[in-house]
């Protein structure tokens, strides 16, 4: 996790994406992923140029979407900095 995270500040939105890649990989003496032996078939992870499409909400539906996204967006850096606020001062208290 080190590799795709050093400061440990992002390690929530790195953890979903090592697990899939855990799912997705074949073992390398069976030849099959954990993903195949629970389901029975291998993961789709899309086409390459895939484009997601938006849904299609009425006018109310996607301001509240809108306000949901950042209202999670500005309560995930909230804890982000509470978090490296933490480890600050505990660096500081192991220091004294």
């Amino acid at each position: 996790m080190k590799t795709y995270d050093k400061p440990d500040v992002d390690v929530e939105d790195v953890v979903p994406l090592i697990e899939m890649s855990l799912r997705v990989s074949n073992h390398t003496r069976f030849h099959i992923s954990p993903f195949e032996v629970l389901y029975g078939r291998p993961m789709h992870l899309g086409d390459i140029g895939q484009v997601c499409d938006t849904p299609k909400f009425p006018q109310q539906q996607a301001a509240y979407c809108e306000w949901l996204r950042q209202s999670s967006t500005s309560l995930h850096k909230a804890m982000r900095d509470n978090k490296q606020e933490v480890k600050q001062e505990d660096a500081q208290c192991t220091t004294i």
